[in-house]
This record gives C-alpha cells, sequence and structure tokens, in this order.
C-alpha cells in the first residue's frame, strides 16, 4: 500500500488500485423521557456528519405532557436544528405537563364579576392560579364577584320661584352613577344551608345595589312524596306558594295525576328534579333557561283556567 506522492518505478503495464476505508459509524440514541411511555430509539449516521433533530412527534406524550425540545449535551434544541455528531450520543425529548396561556387579571366593578390572573391548559382544559401549572382551580375559583354600588341619598328638594330643586336620588360613592330609583338588582342564590331528606334547607342572595340587602328562602326537603314540591318551579320562581306555582300545582292535582301515566310522570320530575335544583338551581343559566319554558306554560294555563289564587296540594 502506498500513500500518495510515494514514487514508484515503471517497467512495464501496470494497474494502480485505490485502497478505500469505510466511514465511522456512530450512534444518536433518542430518548423518550419523563413524559412519554414509548421506547427509546436509535440512529446510525457517519462520524463527524451533521444530524438534523426529528419532528416533535417523534414519541407520544403520556397523559397532559406536550413536547416542548430536545435535550443535547445540556442544552436545549428543537427539531430541524442541527448537530455534529463525532461520536455516540443520546438526545432526550422534554415535555411539559401543560400548555399555559395566560389570563390577565380583570377588576370586579360595582355590576359587573372581574376575575383573577389564572392559566388555562389547551391540551387537558383545566384551570390553574400559578403559570407553572401547580395549583389547580375551579371556574368560580376566578371569579371576583361584582362589589355593588354603595349608595347614598340625596332628598328631594321643591323648585321655588328663584331656585332649582332636585329629585330624590341615589349616588354611588365607587362608580359615581346616579340613580332615580333603587329597587333591588338581586345576585345569585347561594346555598347557605343544605336541604336534606327530612329537613329544609336555606338559600340567600344579595342586592347588587347594597350588600346590606339580603333575602332568605327555604329549600324544601328532597325526596318527599308528590304531595308537595315543584322542586324547579319553586327554584325559578323563590316560593312553593306563589301565583305561578299555585297554578302548575292545580294543573299537577287536577289533570297529571287523574291518569295512571300522569303519576308515573309526576313520580319521576320528583325524582330527578331535587338533584337538579341541587346542583344547578343557583345558576343564572338554570334559573333563566327554566323561565323562558315556565312563563308561556303558566300564562296558557292560567288562560285555560288554572287560577293563580292560593292553594292546598291535593291528596291522590
Amino acid at each position: 500500500t502506498k500513500q500518495p506522492g510515494d514514487k514508484i518505478t515503471v517497467n512495464g503495464n501496470v494497474t494502480i488500485t485505490a485502497q478505500w476505508t469505510p466511514p465511522e459509524s456512530v450512534t444518536v440514541t433518542l430518548k423518550s423521557g419523563d413524559g412519554s411511555d414509548d421506547a427509546d430509539q436509535t440512529r446510525d449516521v457517519n462520524k463527524g456528519s451533521e444530524y438534523a433533530l426529528p419532528a416533535g412527534d417523534t414519541f407520544k406524550g403520556k397523559n397532559d405532557h406536550t413536547f416542548k425540545g430536545w435535550l443535547v449535551n445540556g442544552e436545549m434544541k428543537q427539531p430541524g436544528d442541527k448537530i455534529t455528531v463525532d461520536s455516540n450520543i443520546e438526545i432526550t425529548a422534554l415535555w411539559s405537563e401543560h400548555n399555559l396561556t395566560k389570563t390577565t387579571k380583570k377588576d370586579a366593578t360595582c355590576d359587573t364579576d372581574g376575575n383573577i390572573e389564572y392559566w388555562t391548559c389547551s391540551v387537558c382544559h383545566k384551570l390553574f392560579s400559578d403559570a407553572e401549572g401547580k395549583n389547580e382551580i375551579t371556574q368560580d375559583q376566578t371569579v371576583l364577584k361584582a362589589t355593588g354600588h354603595n349608595l347614598t341619598e340625596t332628598t328631594k328638594t321643591d323648585a321655588t320661584c328663584t331656585t332649582k330643586g332636585n329629585i330624590e336620588y341615589w349616588t354611588c360613592s365607587v362608580c359615581h352613577k346616579l340613580f332615580a330609583e333603587t329597587g333591588h338588582d338581586w345576585g345569585d342564590w347561594v346555598v347557605t344551608k343544605e336541604a336534606t331528606t327530612e329537613a329544609e334547607g336555606e338559600k340567600t342572595r344579595t342586592c347588587k345595589n347594597d350588600a346590606s340587602h339580603t333575602e332568605t328562602e327555604k329549600i324544601p326537603p328532597f325526596g318527599k312524596t308528590p304531595t308537595g314540591g315543584c322542586y324547579v318551579a319553586t327554584s325559578v320562581y323563590g316560593s312553593y306558594d306563589c301565583p305561578e306555582v299555585w297554578t302548575l300545582r292545580r294543573f299537577r292535582d287536577e289533570v297529571l295525576a287523574q291518569t295512571w301515566y300522569g303519576r308515573l310522570f309526576i313520580h319521576l320530575y320528583y325524582t330527578v328534579s331535587p338533584t337538579a335544583v341541587r346542583l344547578f338551581g343557583d345558576n343564572r343559566w338554570f334559573q333563566d333557561f327554566f323561565r323562558g319554558v315556565l312563563d308561556p306554560w303558566v300564562a296558557d294555563l292560567q288562560a285555560d283556567g288554572f287560577e293563580s289564587s292560593p292553594y292546598q296540594d291535593q291528596a291522590w
């Protein structure tokens, strides 16, 4: 074997053949890391060659983990980045448990709810109070309740021939709005005492205009026999004894209870409705939805002759 530059004496025809050394191979090991249960993978590449890091879907993340990069010699790199491979090397996938988007804090006003600063994961849709995704919270915990107006009354002053007067009105010291008539702007009902199968519960709501004004109502026991109840209507209209519910109770006793299938419907309703009211009755969407259903039905029943005067339930 000769090397380039070596000299030989040529006395006749001679054949010179090139000798080749195959490239040395090294191994790239792709490790799935803690965020995937997939098996590690290997790639054989030429020593000294450039290697483009593979795509992020090389491994499938487990649970809520999302791929965020490759760890190469202690440095995080991204798919498509090129490295020079001079020896066997391990490249490890890096994972993030959540893909978080920040929602900035919004202060509550007198009549509008605000929210705290929080983060939402686009993968698992959970909410967190911290940017690291460690402290999970509920949607209700993100809400900053409306503060309600802090009103000061200005009494009526009659005008004279030479002096202007004013009506009676109220001024909010927080938002500085003026109100000719306050009235009540009730917030959502909050259950302060859960009802049981035997005992009444209690719920309270607070006026947004003046937090010192509250209203409290009883929650009927659930699981009672069908001689009481009207749970959804009671939740919507605020009382078991009110004109709308009196109309519905008459329809129940005078029409539904007179047939076996009507009584079956009543029993099924009294099986399901107490739980529905207990879980969702304090939500505004629940109140708005069923009021939209009940109002026109009650109006039709009253037009058909079902009275709205005080009523005593019938036994059946």
